[in-house]
């Protein structure tokens, strides 16, 4: 193993040790067991890890480096609101790192290490929900904040800034059935994300409202990965339907993007043959003829609130852990129309053309 690839969680795994334990040993503390420190080193030298010259800083903070994970980059989402911390955290001569994961477990794994070897001041963590116990043994010894996705790990220390995504979702599926549909296509996200869980939830208890139940034998669930191409499949699977729905919950923007795009691509109109409303807002969707029915949010206020809870962590690691909850608001569009009796129809004269090109 080269040098330059082990890192400190490799010298804790191998010493049977915290990396709070390494790094207070790297940092020569006296208050570490003699015997301990030894065993420490001694992973050390065996797997020839060499600490960097900010090694230091995992005690006196003193890299100005903040990394920011994220699930999407391409997410004007969290695009937005790392624009908007860069401009909250430069002031205080801090340098924000952003990373995409992809959603996949490696490549945050990957991610979470390089963080370590920079010895990040701090760290703001979009997760994918799938390295928790790393995330979780971070936590112990630097700062970190989650954002949208909450980690299923009791030893996780630190804030958590999420938005109510459970009324959000039952908002637009709200405004759907008061437009008499009940039909409701839902285009949900991976519940192995939490957000995922509690959006969907909003939009079975808005349907159970109005005596609907969405149970396993609801013909009109899809998971759209909270993707484009999710989205884009999504469509796919309906025109299958035998009996299409007249509405579609979309509980993410990316999905939106990728819905809105496979409906244009079959001249599917919106809201003449189908109603659609989505969660989260997307990027100058003013240009386009159009807009749909969202549950949004104050992204400013967001960052701001990201950037502000990160540095406070940083500057008192001590804190007691906080929870910050941002509330939907509803944008008006022109995506909603009373529920269409010629869409089946329209969607096989569609299907037809499409498969004879």
């Amino acid at each position: 193993m080269q040098p330059q690839q082990v890192t400190i969680l490799d010298v804790a795994k191998d010493a049977a040790v915290s990396p709070a334990t390494v790094s207070r040993v790297l940092n020569n503390n006296s208050r570490v067991d003699p015997a301990l420190k030894e065993r420490v080193l001694a992973s050390v030298r065996k797997l020839g890890y060499l600490p960097n010259a900010n090694a230091q800083s995992l005690i006196t903070r003193n890299t100005y480096e903040i990394g920011f994970l994220v699930s999407d980059i391409s997410n004007s989402y969290y695009g937005t609101i790392a624009r908007e911390v860069e401009n909250i955290v430069n002031p205080k001569n801090y340098n924000l790192i952003l990373c995409s994961t992809d959603e996949a477990k490696p490549r945050e794994y990957a991610y979470l290490q390089m963080m370590m070897r920079r010895h990040v001041d701090g760290l703001i963590v979009n997760p994918t929900c799938m390295n928790n116990d790393v995330i979780a043994e971070f936590s112990k010894f630097m700062p970190v904040l989650l954002m949208n996705r909450h980690i299923d790990h009791p030893g996780f220390r630190g804030d958590f800034i999420d938005t109510d995504g459970y009324t959000g979702c039952k908002l637009i599926t709200t405004e759907l059935l008061r437009a008499g549909h009940r039909k409701i296509y839902c285009v949900h996200g991976p519940f192995i994300y939490p957000n995922a869980r509690m959006r969907f939830q909003g939009f079975v208890d808005a349907m159970q409202e109005y005596g609907i139940s969405v149970d396993k034998n609801y013909p009109y669930l899809f998971n759209g990965q909270f993707t484009i191409a999710g989205g884009k499949l999504a469509v796919e699977n309906m025109l299958q339907l035998s009996d299409p729905p007249t509405a579609i919950v979309s509980e993410s923007n990316m999905c939106t993007l990728g819905i809105l795009q496979q409906l244009q691509r079959y001249r599917i109109d919106i809201p003449g043959d189908i109603s659609l409303c989505g969660h989260d807002q997307i990027d100058n969707m003013e240009l386009f003829d159009v807009k749909p029915v969202s549950a949004v949010y104050d992204l400013q206020e967001i960052a701001q609130c990201v950037g502000k809870t990160i540095l406070e962590r940083i500057q008192d690691p001590g804190l007691a852990a906080r929870h910050y909850e941002f509330q939907a608001t509803l944008s008006p569009g022109n995506s909603i129309a009373a529920p269409s009796q010629g869409l089946p129809q329209k969607l096989r004269s569609e299907l037809r053309r499409h498969k004879a090109q």
